[in-house]
Protein backbone atom coordinates (compact mmCIF):
# COMPACT_ATOMS: atom_id res chain seq x y z
CA UNK A 1 0.00 0.00 0.00
CA UNK A 2 3.16 2.74 1.04
CA UNK A 3 4.66 2.10 -2.82
CA UNK A 4 0.84 2.11 -4.41
CA UNK A 5 0.32 5.57 -2.41
CA UNK A 6 4.04 6.89 -3.15
CA UNK A 7 3.90 5.91 -6.71
CA UNK A 8 0.54 7.96 -6.88
CA UNK A 9 1.94 11.20 -5.30
CA UNK A 10 4.56 11.05 -7.67
CA UNK A 11 1.84 10.49 -11.03
CA UNK A 12 0.12 13.54 -9.44
CA UNK A 13 3.28 15.45 -8.96
CA UNK A 14 4.61 14.78 -12.61
CA UNK A 15 1.13 16.53 -14.23
CA UNK A 16 2.28 20.23 -12.46
CA UNK A 17 5.59 19.83 -13.64
CA UNK A 18 4.74 18.98 -17.27
CA UNK A 19 2.40 21.86 -17.34
CA UNK A 20 5.82 24.31 -15.77
CA UNK A 21 7.81 23.20 -18.56
CA UNK A 22 5.38 23.68 -21.21
CA UNK A 23 4.77 27.13 -19.72
CA UNK A 24 8.01 28.17 -19.55
CA UNK A 25 8.76 26.49 -23.39
CA UNK A 26 6.37 29.00 -24.63
CA UNK A 27 7.52 31.49 -22.59
CA UNK A 28 11.19 30.77 -24.08
CA UNK A 29 9.37 30.53 -27.72
CA UNK A 30 8.20 34.31 -27.35
CA UNK A 31 11.20 35.85 -26.49
CA UNK A 32 12.82 34.47 -29.45
CA UNK A 33 9.99 36.12 -31.21
CA UNK A 34 10.89 39.03 -29.22
CA UNK A 35 14.40 39.56 -29.03
CA UNK A 36 15.23 37.15 -32.24
CA UNK A 37 12.82 38.48 -34.67
CA UNK A 38 14.98 36.52 -37.74
CA UNK A 39 14.64 33.20 -35.76
CA UNK A 40 11.07 33.88 -35.09
CA UNK A 41 10.09 34.39 -38.56
CA UNK A 42 11.81 30.97 -39.14
CA UNK A 43 9.27 29.66 -36.52
CA UNK A 44 7.10 31.12 -37.59
CA UNK A 45 7.50 29.77 -41.33
CA UNK A 46 7.89 26.12 -39.89
CA UNK A 47 4.46 26.42 -38.30
CA UNK A 48 2.48 28.24 -41.43
CA UNK A 49 4.10 24.99 -42.97
CA UNK A 50 2.73 22.25 -40.74
CA UNK A 51 -1.04 24.19 -40.74
CA UNK A 52 -0.88 27.42 -38.13
CA UNK A 53 -1.76 29.72 -40.69
CA UNK A 54 -1.57 32.92 -38.74
CA UNK A 55 0.59 36.50 -38.39
CA UNK A 56 3.58 36.20 -36.43
CA UNK A 57 1.75 39.29 -34.42
CA UNK A 58 -1.34 36.31 -33.75
CA UNK A 59 1.21 33.58 -33.19
CA UNK A 60 3.23 35.52 -30.30
CA UNK A 61 -0.45 36.30 -28.36
CA UNK A 62 -0.92 32.73 -28.84
CA UNK A 63 2.17 31.93 -27.79
CA UNK A 64 1.73 33.97 -24.50
CA UNK A 65 -1.25 32.59 -24.03
CA UNK A 66 -0.52 29.43 -23.61
CA UNK A 67 2.36 30.05 -21.17
CA UNK A 68 -0.13 32.04 -19.20
CA UNK A 69 -2.76 28.67 -19.62
CA UNK A 70 -0.20 26.46 -18.55
CA UNK A 71 1.08 27.94 -16.19
CA UNK A 72 -2.10 28.08 -14.71
CA UNK A 73 -3.18 24.49 -15.12
CA UNK A 74 0.35 23.78 -13.10
CA UNK A 75 -0.73 25.74 -10.45
CA UNK A 76 -4.14 24.13 -10.47
CA UNK A 77 -2.91 20.38 -9.94
CA UNK A 78 -0.01 21.72 -7.26
CA UNK A 79 -3.21 22.95 -5.36
CA UNK A 80 -4.92 19.91 -5.70
CA UNK A 81 -1.64 17.98 -4.53
CA UNK A 82 -1.21 19.80 -1.69
CA UNK A 83 -4.87 19.83 -0.30
CA UNK A 84 -4.79 22.40 2.45
CA UNK A 85 -6.41 25.62 1.51
CA UNK A 86 -3.86 28.14 3.32
CA UNK A 87 -1.10 26.54 0.68
CA UNK A 88 -3.48 26.67 -1.99
CA UNK A 89 -4.30 30.14 -1.36
CA UNK A 90 -0.77 31.58 -1.61
CA UNK A 91 0.53 28.66 -4.87
CA UNK A 92 -2.87 30.74 -6.68
CA UNK A 93 -1.92 34.12 -5.57
CA UNK A 94 2.09 33.52 -6.94
CA UNK A 95 0.28 32.18 -10.31
CA UNK A 96 -1.76 35.35 -10.47
CA UNK A 97 1.17 37.80 -10.02
CA UNK A 98 3.29 35.89 -12.53
CA UNK A 99 0.46 36.16 -14.99
CA UNK A 100 -0.01 39.89 -13.86
CA UNK A 101 3.87 40.54 -14.84
CA UNK A 102 3.61 38.61 -17.99
CA UNK A 103 0.24 40.86 -18.88
CA UNK A 104 2.10 44.38 -18.34
CA UNK A 105 5.13 43.28 -20.22
CA UNK A 106 2.79 42.18 -23.13
CA UNK A 107 0.67 45.25 -22.58
CA UNK A 108 3.29 47.44 -22.49
CA UNK A 109 5.04 46.26 -25.44
CA UNK A 110 2.50 46.04 -27.72
CA UNK A 111 1.04 49.11 -27.14
CA UNK A 112 4.12 51.42 -27.11
CA UNK A 113 6.77 49.45 -28.82
CA UNK A 114 6.38 46.07 -31.02
CA UNK A 115 6.21 47.75 -34.68
CA UNK A 116 4.03 44.33 -35.64
CA UNK A 117 1.48 46.35 -33.64
CA UNK A 118 2.20 49.93 -35.74
CA UNK A 119 4.39 50.72 -32.48
CA UNK A 120 8.02 52.24 -33.25
CA UNK A 121 10.89 52.12 -30.23
CA UNK A 122 12.83 54.47 -32.68
CA UNK A 123 10.05 57.00 -31.96
CA UNK A 124 10.62 56.56 -28.25
CA UNK A 125 14.64 56.65 -28.00
CA UNK A 126 14.60 59.41 -30.22
CA UNK A 127 11.18 61.63 -28.57
CA UNK A 128 13.51 64.66 -27.70
CA UNK A 129 14.87 65.49 -31.07
CA UNK A 130 11.34 65.88 -32.81
CA UNK A 131 10.19 69.27 -33.95
CA UNK A 132 6.92 70.65 -33.10
CA UNK A 133 6.20 70.72 -36.20
CA UNK A 134 6.18 67.02 -36.47
CA UNK A 135 4.35 66.51 -33.35
CA UNK A 136 1.88 68.69 -35.40
CA UNK A 137 2.16 66.54 -37.55
CA UNK A 138 1.55 63.36 -35.30
CA UNK A 139 -1.29 65.12 -33.64
CA UNK A 140 -3.36 65.69 -36.97
CA UNK A 141 -2.74 62.72 -38.57
CA UNK A 142 -2.60 60.29 -35.23
CA UNK A 143 -4.56 61.37 -32.49
CA UNK A 144 -9.09 61.61 -31.90
CA UNK A 145 -9.82 63.36 -29.07
CA UNK A 146 -13.77 62.99 -30.45
CA UNK A 147 -15.72 59.93 -28.58
CA UNK A 148 -16.75 57.67 -31.19
CA UNK A 149 -15.27 59.45 -33.99
CA UNK A 150 -13.05 56.48 -34.57
CA UNK A 151 -15.66 54.21 -34.37
CA UNK A 152 -17.98 55.75 -36.96
CA UNK A 153 -15.50 56.11 -38.98
CA UNK A 154 -15.25 52.02 -38.88
CA UNK A 155 -18.77 51.59 -38.86
CA UNK A 156 -18.59 54.05 -42.62
CA UNK A 157 -15.39 52.35 -43.94
CA UNK A 158 -17.23 48.87 -43.77
CA UNK A 159 -20.32 49.83 -45.03
CA UNK A 160 -18.53 51.59 -48.32
CA UNK A 161 -16.42 48.38 -48.64
CA UNK A 162 -12.60 49.97 -48.06
CA UNK A 163 -12.34 48.39 -44.25
CA UNK A 164 -12.83 44.92 -43.90
CA UNK A 165 -15.18 43.45 -41.62
CA UNK A 166 -12.38 41.13 -39.75
CA UNK A 167 -9.97 44.52 -39.18
CA UNK A 168 -13.21 46.51 -37.75
CA UNK A 169 -14.28 43.41 -35.56
CA UNK A 170 -10.61 42.56 -34.62
CA UNK A 171 -10.00 46.44 -33.36
CA UNK A 172 -13.01 46.90 -31.78
CA UNK A 173 -13.06 43.12 -29.78
CA UNK A 174 -9.67 43.79 -29.25
CA UNK A 175 -9.82 46.72 -27.51
CA UNK A 176 -12.79 45.55 -25.37
CA UNK A 177 -10.94 42.56 -24.10
CA UNK A 178 -7.16 44.21 -24.21
CA UNK A 179 -8.23 45.41 -20.34
CA UNK A 180 -10.56 43.14 -18.98
CA UNK A 181 -8.27 40.14 -17.10
CA UNK A 182 -7.09 43.57 -14.57
CA UNK A 183 -10.62 43.40 -13.50
CA UNK A 184 -9.89 40.06 -12.01
CA UNK A 185 -6.06 39.94 -11.58
CA UNK A 186 -6.19 43.47 -9.18
CA UNK A 187 -8.51 42.21 -7.16
CA UNK A 188 -7.23 38.97 -6.67
CA UNK A 189 -3.70 40.76 -6.14
CA UNK A 190 -4.87 43.81 -3.88
CA UNK A 191 -7.06 43.91 -1.35
CA UNK A 192 -7.93 47.93 -1.47
CA UNK A 193 -8.48 46.56 -5.38
CA UNK A 194 -11.66 44.15 -4.29
CA UNK A 195 -14.08 46.89 -3.89
CA UNK A 196 -15.26 47.46 -8.32
CA UNK A 197 -14.97 51.44 -8.20
CA UNK A 198 -11.53 51.25 -6.89
CA UNK A 199 -10.53 48.54 -9.87
CA UNK A 200 -12.15 50.22 -11.92
CA UNK A 201 -10.59 54.01 -11.83
CA UNK A 202 -6.89 52.08 -11.42
CA UNK A 203 -7.98 50.45 -14.64
CA UNK A 204 -9.05 54.02 -15.87
CA UNK A 205 -5.48 55.52 -14.24
CA UNK A 206 -3.24 53.08 -16.27
CA UNK A 207 -5.52 53.27 -19.99
CA UNK A 208 -5.30 57.24 -19.71
CA UNK A 209 -1.39 56.70 -18.94
CA UNK A 210 -1.09 54.39 -21.82
CA UNK A 211 -2.77 56.78 -24.08
CA UNK A 212 -1.14 59.88 -23.04
CA UNK A 213 2.63 58.34 -23.35
CA UNK A 214 1.58 57.11 -27.13
CA UNK A 215 0.92 60.63 -27.33
CA UNK A 216 4.27 62.06 -25.70
CA UNK A 217 5.76 59.61 -27.49
CA UNK A 218 4.12 59.74 -31.05
CA UNK A 219 4.33 55.98 -31.12
CA UNK A 220 1.15 54.42 -31.82
CA UNK A 221 -2.55 56.45 -31.90
CA UNK A 222 -3.70 58.37 -29.27
CA UNK A 223 -7.20 57.69 -29.54
CA UNK A 224 -10.38 58.12 -26.81
CA UNK A 225 -12.15 55.67 -28.34
CA UNK A 226 -9.69 53.35 -27.11
CA UNK A 227 -10.41 54.84 -23.75
CA UNK A 228 -13.70 53.94 -24.19
CA UNK A 229 -13.55 50.55 -25.45
CA UNK A 230 -10.81 49.48 -22.69
CA UNK A 231 -13.21 50.75 -19.86
CA UNK A 232 -16.56 49.33 -21.52
CA UNK A 233 -14.48 45.75 -21.25
CA UNK A 234 -13.14 46.70 -18.25
CA UNK A 235 -16.64 47.68 -16.62
CA UNK A 236 -18.66 44.05 -17.88
CA UNK A 237 -15.11 41.87 -16.98
CA UNK A 238 -15.81 43.50 -13.32
CA UNK A 239 -19.64 43.00 -13.90
CA UNK A 240 -19.40 39.44 -14.18
CA UNK A 241 -16.61 38.80 -11.91
CA UNK A 242 -18.46 40.56 -8.93
CA UNK A 243 -21.34 38.28 -9.02
CA UNK A 244 -21.29 36.04 -6.14
CA UNK A 245 -21.79 33.14 -8.24
CA UNK A 246 -18.65 33.67 -9.77
CA UNK A 247 -16.96 34.43 -6.66
CA UNK A 248 -17.94 30.91 -5.20
CA UNK A 249 -17.06 29.40 -8.78
CA UNK A 250 -13.82 30.76 -8.54
CA UNK A 251 -13.08 29.71 -4.62
CA UNK A 252 -14.24 26.25 -5.49
CA UNK A 253 -11.78 25.81 -8.82
CA UNK A 254 -9.21 28.37 -8.53
CA UNK A 255 -8.73 28.69 -4.94
CA UNK A 256 -8.84 32.43 -4.70
CA UNK A 257 -11.06 35.44 -2.98
CA UNK A 258 -11.64 38.63 -3.26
Amino acid sequence: MPDIAHKSKKRTLLLPVICFFISFLFLAMYSVFEFAPSAGAHIGSIMWRYGVKASVAALKLGIWFVSIAACFAACYFLCVMLGEEQMQARVMHCCFAYAFALYLILALNMLLIDPLYGRSASNILSWLDYSQLEMRRYIRQSTNFVPLKTLYLYANGWRRGYISSKDAFNNIIGNILAMSPLSLMLPVLFKSMRKPSHCLCCIFVFISAIELLQLALMTGVCDIDDLLLNMLGAFLSSFVFNKPSVKRWMKRHFFVSY
